[in-house]
Order: structure tokens, then C-alpha cells, then sequence
């Protein structure tokens, strides 16, 4: 029977991690790293060894438990392409840094690092382990045309955990500091960074402005802020604003069919200092938003264009979970996670670079379709042999 094959084109572009890893070693990594793209969610490590002819699971166990290679070499070597691509389109193109988290939900009670994080999906704690990421965002200047790479993951570990593993805990907002702090910005770019109101603290502005990067970042209404000598609640100040019988303060603007009435002022938040605070209400919506910047040159609508690129990083996590496997993780060591995590996002970059490559851009459902397709050519026959679940591409095909 023909087993899978990686194809050659996919390997020529793992060629750069060539050197991270023993010959016997990257053909696991090659391995891996497709199967991530090639299969469907459920994954286990059973099923990818058999794809490939194997007979036990230990093929690829072995390369996320032991140490034979450094993660630290590859997010280094990753970060230092993505930085080439990055310096490529500096002229032409907005860098974004976007900080935000998210949950994998789990089973396994005796995984390092699980514990009970709360999901916006469900509204309710739920047992999963939870990742804060840092991912770059590369923008035309109309905000069109984007490519979404992922820098970093650090995985958020409760203290009760910290306390069994003998590991010291870090807070959500620490992981964030130390991810803008390790990121190194490309020649010639100033990024901007985003993330919403849970990571707007001191601490965390205070690294973004060691680095001299500039920052958007959304302000909880509860937030108390100093206003002409006064200290204010974000949401008693909005209410003073709009019902100011002047109203010269407040613009209209226009983004992507939405239309919200704003205003910018300048105003002092403890520990932080002056900002730049944007106070906008969405037309025919009740609830107002906050935001602040420390550029307080820039207009509402500018402030408003930045911060709507936060929602790619939505995208980002719906694509890795669906097409590369990032939840499907079966080790229980915390450093065996984090790589196959971080497995998942080299294999989205690698994607993702050759979806920026292309004249016509596809989605990158279609360009993962594109890639199973090529594997499927040589290896169909086999995969519906094993009883591989190859999506309806490969029932097209099996049909005719």
C-alpha cells in the first residue's frame, strides 16, 4: 500500500528550519507539520503515524517530548522570516501588534497547565488551557489587503498549578509585557498595538512605551480617568460629553458602512499619564465604547481604522483550531504543548506566506484545499483505504 508522502514543493519551504533539526529529526518535523495542515480535527499522534505507514504513535511523540531540538531556535528563526516579510512591505504597508488570548478546551485533568478558564462561547468557565499570543498584522494603507502572523504563545497557568509544577505564576498581563519586551520590530517600522480592555493596564502600557511603539487600546467604562482637574468614570464623562449643549467636540465618522458619533479628548489616567481618549457611539446602538492612544496627533477615524484590525486575530484562532489542528494536542507536559502549538502557527505561517505571494489572493480554506489536493493526487487511494476522513474533496474524486 502507498502511504502519504509530503510533496517536495511543501519541503523546499521547510528548508530554512533545515539546520534546527538531525536529518532523522526533520523529516519527523516535515512530517508533522503537514499532517497539521493534511488532516481533519480529531487528530491523534496514532492517526498521523498510521497516514504516514507507521505502526506506533511514539514516532511523533517522541519529536514534542524530547529535547533533540529547541523551540527557542525555531520561534527565532520563524520570527526572524516573518521580520524579512515584514521589512519588504514597510513602505506600502501599517505593522499591527496585536496581544490577546484564548482557550483549548481539554478532557485530560492530569494536562499541565489545564484548569478552568472562562469562554465567551459558552459564557461559563470551562476546563481548557489558555494561551496568550502575540500576533503581527501587516495592513495595506486602505486596510485591505493583510497578512496575519503569529509571533509568540505563552501558555496562562492558574497559581494552584503553578504552586504543583513548581513553576512561577505569571498573570495574563505579565505574559503580555514579557511578549511585547521579546519582540523584535522590523527596520524601518513602528508598530501599533492592540488588544482590548483587559489587557489596558500600567503595566502593560509602560512596556509598549519602553519599546517606543504607539498603542490603541480599549478602555473599560468603569475606568477612572482625570478630566479638567477631576477625577471620572469613563461612562459618567461620555454622559456629560454627548449631552453637552455645544456639541463641537463631537464628530461623525464613517467606517465599513458603520456610522458612530465620537469625541477626542485629551485626558490623565493614573499611573499612565496624558492620553489621547476616544469616547464613540455607534449609531443606533446603546452601548458607548472607550478607547486611548498615546498618538495624540491621530483623528477619531484613525483611531477607529487602527483599532478595527484587532479582529483579525478572531480570524486567526478560528483558522488554526479548524485547519491546523492547534487544539488537538494528546501529551500532558507543558513544554510538549507549547510545541505543538507552536507547531500549528509555523504551519499556518507557512501558508500564509504563500498565500501573500500570490497575485490572487484565496482564502486560506482554498489554499489549504489546494495543498491536500496535492497530496491527495499521488496518495488518495491509500488514505480511503486507511478509513482517513479527507473531506469532500476527496469524495469527489473517490466518486469518479
Amino acid at each position: 500500500m502507498k502511504h502519504l508522502k509530503v510533496p517536495e514543493t511543501f519541503i523546499k519551504r521547510l528548508n530554512p528550519f533545515r539546520k534546527l533539526f538531525s536529518a532523522k529529526y526533520h523529516k519527523k518535523f516535515s512530517q508533522y507539520i503537514f499532517a497539521l495542515i493534511f488532516m481533519h480535527s480529531p487528530v491523534s499522534l496514532t492517526r498521523m503515524a498510521q497516514m504516514y505507514g507507521y505502526t506506533h504513535h511514539t514516532r511523533f511523540s517522541r519529536l514534542l517530548e524530547e529535547d533533540h531540538w529547541s523551540l527557542e531556535s525555531l520561534l527565532s528563526l520563524r520570527q526572524k522570516t516573518i521580520r524579512q516579510h515584514t521589512q519588504e512591505h514597510a513602505g506600502r504597508h501599517r505593522h499591527f501588534l496585536i496581544i490577546d488570548d484564548t482557550a483549548a478546551e481539554k478532557r485530560g485533568e492530569e494536562m499541565e497547565g489545564a484548569g478552568y478558564h472562562f469562554n465567551d462561547k459558552y459564557k461559563k468557565a470551562v476546563w481548557a488551557h489558555n494561551f496568550v499570543t502575540l500576533l503581527s498584522l501587516i495592513a495595506d494603507m486602505e486596510y485591505q489587503e493583510q497578512h496575519k502572523f503569529c509571533q509568540k504563545t505563552a501558555m496562562y497557568r492558574k497559581n494552584e498549578d503553578c504552586k504543583k509544577y513548581g513553576v512561577e505564576f505569571q498573570s495574563k498581563i505579565a505574559l503580555a509585557c514579557k511578549l511585547i519586551k521579546d519582540f523584535r520590530a522590523p527596520a524601518g517600522t513602528r508598530p501599533v498595538v492592540l488588544s482590548d480592555a483587559w489587557y489596558c493596564a500600567a503595566e502593560f502600557i509602560r512596556a509598549i512605551l519602553k519599546k517606543h511603539y504607539d498603542y490603541v487600546l480599549r478602555l473599560k467604562s468603569n475606568r477612572y480617568v482625570i478630566y479638567q482637574g477631576k477625577k471620572i468614570q469613563a461612562s459618567q464623562l461620555a454622559k456629560l460629553v454627548f449631552r453637552s449643549p455645544s456639541g463641537r467636540r463631537i464628530v461623525k465618522v464613517r467606517n465599513n458602512g458603520h456610522t458612530y458619533r465620537t469625541c477626542l479628548i485629551n485626558v490623565i489616567i493614573p499611573k499612565v499619564g496624558k492620553v489621547h481618549l476616544l469616547i464613540s457611539k455607534e449609531q443606533g446602538r446603546r452601548n458607548t465604547r472607550f478607547f486611548i492612544t498615546n498618538r495624540t496627533d491621530w483623528s477619531a477615524r484613525q483611531m477607529i481604522l487602527s483599532y478595527s484590525r484587532r479582529f483579525p486575530v478572531e480570524q486567526y484562532y478560528k483558522e488554526v483550531k479548524q485547519l491546523f489542528c492547534f487544539k488537538d494536542y494528546h501529551v500532558r507536559k507543558a513544554s510538549a504543548i507549547l510545541r505543538h502549538i507552536e507547531l500549528a502557527c509555523t504551519a499556518h505561517m507557512i501558508l500564509e506566506m504563500l498565500r501573500s505571494e500570490e497575485k490572487r489572493k484565496r482564502s486560506m480554506v482554498e489554499i489549504v484545499d489546494a495543498v491536500r489536493e496535492a497530496a491527495l493526487e499521488e496518495t488518495w487511494e491509500e488514505v480511503y483505504a486507511m478509513g482517513q476522513a479527507a473531506g469532500p474533496m476527496t469524495q469527489l474524486k473517490m466518486a469518479s
